[in-house]
Protein backbone atom coordinates (compact mmCIF):
# COMPACT_ATOMS: atom_id res chain seq x y z
CA UNK A 1 0.00 0.00 0.00
CA UNK A 2 1.29 3.45 -0.81
CA UNK A 3 1.83 6.20 1.70
CA UNK A 4 -1.07 8.73 1.40
CA UNK A 5 1.16 11.54 2.67
CA UNK A 6 3.68 11.03 -0.14
CA UNK A 7 3.66 13.61 -2.89
CA UNK A 8 2.40 12.40 -6.27
CA UNK A 9 5.12 11.61 -8.74
CA UNK A 10 5.32 13.81 -11.80
CA UNK A 11 4.54 12.18 -15.14
CA UNK A 12 7.42 10.65 -17.01
CA UNK A 13 8.70 12.02 -20.31
CA UNK A 14 7.07 9.13 -22.17
CA UNK A 15 3.68 9.92 -20.61
CA UNK A 16 4.01 13.60 -21.52
CA UNK A 17 4.97 12.77 -25.09
CA UNK A 18 2.04 10.38 -25.38
CA UNK A 19 -0.40 13.04 -24.24
CA UNK A 20 1.01 15.64 -26.61
CA UNK A 21 0.95 13.37 -29.64
CA UNK A 22 -2.66 12.38 -28.96
CA UNK A 23 -3.79 15.98 -29.32
CA UNK A 24 -2.14 16.30 -32.73
CA UNK A 25 -4.76 13.99 -34.24
CA UNK A 26 -7.43 16.64 -33.72
CA UNK A 27 -5.28 19.24 -35.43
CA UNK A 28 -4.61 16.85 -38.33
CA UNK A 29 -8.32 16.37 -38.90
CA UNK A 30 -9.13 20.08 -38.63
CA UNK A 31 -6.28 21.03 -40.96
CA UNK A 32 -7.35 18.39 -43.49
CA UNK A 33 -10.94 19.62 -43.47
CA UNK A 34 -9.84 23.24 -43.75
CA UNK A 35 -7.60 22.49 -46.72
CA UNK A 36 -10.38 20.57 -48.46
CA UNK A 37 -12.80 23.46 -47.88
CA UNK A 38 -10.38 26.08 -49.18
CA UNK A 39 -9.53 24.05 -52.26
CA UNK A 40 -13.21 23.37 -52.91
CA UNK A 41 -14.06 27.09 -52.89
CA UNK A 42 -10.99 27.90 -54.98
CA UNK A 43 -11.82 25.22 -57.55
CA UNK A 44 -15.42 26.44 -57.81
CA UNK A 45 -14.18 29.96 -58.46
CA UNK A 46 -11.46 28.87 -60.87
CA UNK A 47 -13.63 26.55 -62.94
CA UNK A 48 -16.50 29.05 -63.08
CA UNK A 49 -14.06 31.53 -64.65
CA UNK A 50 -12.60 29.00 -67.09
CA UNK A 51 -15.88 27.45 -68.31
CA UNK A 52 -18.65 29.98 -67.57
CA UNK A 53 -20.93 28.87 -70.44
CA UNK A 54 -21.68 25.28 -69.45
CA UNK A 55 -22.60 24.53 -65.80
CA UNK A 56 -22.21 20.79 -66.39
CA UNK A 57 -18.54 21.29 -67.26
CA UNK A 58 -18.02 23.26 -64.06
CA UNK A 59 -19.57 20.48 -61.97
CA UNK A 60 -17.54 17.78 -63.72
CA UNK A 61 -14.28 19.66 -63.27
CA UNK A 62 -14.93 20.44 -59.60
CA UNK A 63 -15.88 16.84 -58.81
CA UNK A 64 -12.77 15.53 -60.56
CA UNK A 65 -10.41 17.91 -58.78
CA UNK A 66 -12.05 17.40 -55.38
CA UNK A 67 -11.87 13.62 -55.72
CA UNK A 68 -8.15 13.75 -56.32
CA UNK A 69 -7.50 16.21 -53.51
CA UNK A 70 -9.76 14.72 -50.84
CA UNK A 71 -8.50 11.21 -51.58
CA UNK A 72 -4.92 12.19 -50.84
CA UNK A 73 -5.74 14.17 -47.71
CA UNK A 74 -8.05 11.42 -46.46
CA UNK A 75 -5.31 8.86 -46.96
CA UNK A 76 -2.78 10.92 -45.02
CA UNK A 77 -5.15 11.54 -42.09
CA UNK A 78 -6.20 7.87 -42.04
CA UNK A 79 -2.58 6.77 -42.04
CA UNK A 80 -1.86 9.04 -39.10
CA UNK A 81 -4.71 7.55 -37.09
CA UNK A 82 -3.71 4.04 -38.12
CA UNK A 83 -0.21 4.60 -36.79
CA UNK A 84 -1.61 6.06 -33.57
CA UNK A 85 -3.94 3.10 -33.08
CA UNK A 86 -1.13 0.65 -33.72
CA UNK A 87 1.14 2.48 -31.31
CA UNK A 88 -1.49 2.47 -28.57
CA UNK A 89 -1.93 -1.29 -28.95
CA UNK A 90 1.78 -1.94 -28.37
CA UNK A 91 2.01 0.17 -25.20
CA UNK A 92 1.33 -1.68 -21.90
Amino acid sequence: MTDPSAAPTPPTAAEETGRRSDSYGFYAVVAGLAVIGVIYVASLYLYSRVTPDNPADIANNVVASMGAISGVIGSIVSAYFGVQAGKSQTQP
